[in-house]
């Protein structure tokens, strides 16, 4: 498949030094972790994470082996973000001590957005989320009866027919309320209000982008290559979207969506978290 991306996208102006640093502190020996074991780790699976099958499960397990208090968000994976941001400011609630989340793409969402009121930020360190999109989602926008995406010529009539198959699906199984979310405008209403809450903790964003899958789970490279040539996108979602002008902002490269929490492809999953939980400890002090 050809793709028109021959060259690393620019780290964007102002987020320069926090990739470098992180790249400095990045470590392949797992020995050398040291995670505080007086934080709790709540990690927040994105959508269809509990249908997934080992979806951060290694860094689950190696936490707890640990000794580190570390859960999953107790949430409804395919469901809104307001019906999530509910469960997880409950589950908060019942956890003693201080806690850094760690979110992947719409878990990020439903993890922000729960935390929107101050009531809770005094137990919170910081939250680290990663392929977390600000904007709406052009994959799962085709998978369902938008007019601008049936009459597109960018796409085959097979191609729009095996996404709107797979629409269908969602909707046949009752696991399509988050993904229209993320494929709507009324996703903006809840973007714009973690843009806009000034939280007392630091927020890290990681964004990432691939030239061609490298996981067969959920990249979408023909599709987005078709509607945007040669833009930056992680098979998802596209690079733009996945910075946050308040956050800080980290850039990674060669990483598909999936492929940052699943044990797919060759870039070792546990061995990110591990690393990006580690420095927003020490960025966090």
């Amino acid at each position: 498949m050809n793709n028109t991306l021959q060259k690393e996208p620019n780290i964007p102006h102002g987020f320069e030094n926090l990739t470098e640093n992180f790249l400095k502190s990045y470590t392949l020996n797992i020995d050398e972790m040291i995670i505080n074991k007086k934080n709790n780790v709540l990690i927040v699976r994105g959508l269809f994470g509990n249908l997934l099958k080992g979806n951060l499960l290694s860094l689950l397990n190696y936490l707890k082996s640990h000794g580190i208090k570390a859960r999953y968000a107790d949430i409804i994976h395919s469901e809104t973000i307001d019906i999530n941001a509910k469960m997880i400011a409950n589950q908060i609630k019942l956890i003693d001590g201080p806690i850094i989340i760690l979110a992947h793409s719409k878990g990020g969402l439903d993890a922000l957005y729960s935390l929107r009121n101050p009531d809770q930020w005094h137990k919170i360190i910081a939250v680290g989320i990663a392929q977390t999109s600000n904007s709406l989602s052009f994959v799962l926008k085709s998978f369902f009866n938008y007019h601008e995406y049936e009459n597109s010529k960018k796409l085959s009539f097979n191609l729009k027919f095996r996404l709107r198959f797979a629409g269908f699906i969602l909707h046949i199984l009752g696991l399509d309320k988050g993904a229209k979310l993320l494929a709507s405008d009324d996703l903006l209403e809840f973007t714009e209000i973690i843009e806009n809450t000034n939280f007392s903790f630091p927020v890290f964003a990681v964004s990432s982008w691939s030239k061609r899958p490298t996981s067969i789970v959920d990249s979408y490279h023909r599709v987005l290559n078709k509607l945007n040539e040669g833009i930056p996108h992680d098979g998802q979602f596209y690079l733009y979207q996945q910075q946050w002008s308040k956050f800080k902002n980290i850039l990674i490269n060669e990483v598909d969506h999936a492929e940052i929490v699943l044990p797919v492809g060759k870039f070792d999953e546990k061995l990110f978290w591990l690393n990006y939980l580690k420095f927003i400890q020490n960025q966090s002090k």
